[in-house]
Order: structure tokens, then sequence, then C-alpha cells
């Protein structure tokens, strides 16, 4: 069911959707610093240090949402994507009996060519259990056995 044009295809989705992403947050970002620089000091001293505050912790939350997202271009950028993989690990793209993981960092799921793909990091749970698997090596998780069909 998968194959390394597939990989490619997963790959691209993911790249667009970090690209989405970082236009978001920096629309945001620049909206929470316009209204910063538009709050106006009212009459009332504490409603507008009140309000100041709360951009101020909006804008940090967003700088914080911003160092992820270079992170993640940083493990994206690493991943070679033509690399025949044959254990599980970083970069590599598994199918399983419940599901394919794409071996990158924790994201949202996204559905490409009518495919669910998950993204998950190296520090997930599940991929501590099916780390360096074969093809049709299997392990249990949380009850369930896992078997590896594909990796990419």
């Amino acid at each position: 069911m998968i194959s390394h044009k597939f990989k490619q295809k997963v790959y691209a989705h993911l790249v667009n959707h970090l690209l989405q992403k970082k236009d978001e947050l920096h629309t945001q970002l620049n909206e929470l610093n316009q209204a910063v620089a538009n709050e106006t000091k009212s009459t009332v001293g504490d409603k507008y240090e009140t309000a100041r505050a709360m951009l101020q912790i909006d804008i940090g939350n967003c700088n914080k949402q911003i160092i992820v997202l270079k992170n993640e271009q940083i493990i994206c950028s690493q991943i070679v994507i033509n690399k025949n993989y044959n254990k599980v690990s970083l970069g590599s793209l598994v199918q399983t009996n419940i599901g394919i993981f794409f071996v990158v960092f924790a994201s949202k799921k996204l559905i490409v060519d009518g495919t669910m793909i998950q993204f998950i990091s190296t520090e997930a749970p599940i991929y501590q259990v099916i780390k360096g698997l074969k093809i049709n090596n299997h392990v249990l998780f949380n009850g369930n056995k896992i078997i590896v069909t594909d990796i990419y």
C-alpha cells in the first residue's frame, strides 16, 4: 500500500502544513504586536495594564509556538526522503496493522490520498515500542499486537 512515491506525497503534505502554520503564526504575531501598539491608555490605569499584560502573554505564547515550529522544520529538513529504511527509526514511514506512522515529530494527523497518516516523535510511547522493528516483526502495546507490515 505504501511506497516511496507515497512517502514523498506525505512529506510534501507535511512541509506544506508547516508552511501554513508558519504563515498563521506570523500573521497572529503581527496582529498581536499591532494590538499592543494601538492599545491606548485609558482613564482606568489597571484596565490598560491588564490588557497590555494579556497581550504580552499572547505574544510570548505565539513566540513559543514559532520556536517549536522552527525545531519541527529543522527535523523535517534532516529527513532523507528517498532513504531505504530496513527498521523503524527517525524518518521512516511505517505501515502497521493499526495504521501508518511517520516518525518525525508529533503533529496532527493528515489524510493523504484517502489514507490517514499519524505523525509521531521519537519520544512517543508507541515509537519507544516499535523502534528498531523490521518488517513482519511484532510487539504488544497496551494489550494490542502491532505488526510492522512495511517500512519506507
